[in-house]
């Protein structure tokens, strides 16, 4: 007798009502497709396709064959990154519900981008708490939302000046075709300057040495979000002294 996907997902230890939560669908609705085989197919192709991106699989009959990792603690960690990611959305943007829909889709095509690769799904997740958290980074947002007509020109919450000035740039920099790119060079080497001195502090080195005083299991964003709360302190003493 074949294997159904109801079995794949018990051998997992992924629950129902996870995978259901994950795919933004009722454990109800998800019961109908939970006996499909490999042999008779019945998951929908818009929901195979998030789950697949979930087992990290390239093709279903992966799924079937043994041919992933079954690691439940990693599977639940690449659902709550989708799901935080998606909050941040929701706090960033208080749009309309099909508005938001479109912005989902950004994050899917991320997610299509990173289908094998999770320092780059990681790496989006920080750079979304980022985008929610400080204000420098949501006109990057703001500015594909007014691109894609998402969010209205004249909405007041994403058109003080300092926003408008910085969608204008990054207009120029994603949208001019004849970019002169020399007259960004010394703001380019600024930059680096700016960033050396903000992050003095080595990230692989850090890691290294979390390791050796028994933290094997700390992921690259901790040591991220360590390293900044890190730099905050030092900020503080600055400004004190």
């Amino acid at each position: 007798m074949s294997t159904n996907f109801r079995e794949i997902l018990k051998k997992i230890g992924i629950t129902q009502q996870e995978l259901a939560d994950y795919l933004g669908i009722s454990r109800q609705y998800l019961n109908n497709y939970l006996d499909e085989t490999l042999e008779e197919p019945k998951i929908p192709d818009k929901y195979l396709d998030n789950i697949l991106f979930l087992f990290e699989c390239k093709k279903r009959e992966e799924i079937y064959k043994d041919s992933f990792t079954r690691n439940a603690k990693a599977i639940k960690k690449r659902m709550g990154i989708v799901k935080s990611t998606k909050e941040s959305i929701n706090n960033l943007f208080n749009i309309e519900h099909e508005k938001k829909i479109e912005l989902y889709k950004i994050v899917e095509y991320f997610q299509s981008l990173a289908k094998l690769d999770n320092d780059l799904l990681e790496s989006f997740s920080i750079l979304m708490e980022n985008i929610t958290k400080e204000e420098s980074y949501r006109s990057l947002l703001s500015y594909i939302g007014k691109k894609y007509l998402l969010i209205d020109f004249e909405d007041s919450r994403f058109n003080r000046e300092i926003d408008k000035c910085r969608e204008a740039l990054l207009n120029e920099v994603f949208d001019e075709p004849n970019l002169k790119l020399d007259n960004y060079k010394d703001q380019y080497e600024k930059f680096v300057e700016r960033t050396k001195k903000q992050n003095m502090i080595d990230l692989n080195a850090l890691k290294k040495s979390l390791s050796e005083l028994g933290y094997t299991n700390i992921s690259q964003k901790e040591v991220v979000d360590l390293l900044k709360k890190y730099n905050e302190i030092k900020n503080n003493d600055k400004e004190k002294e």
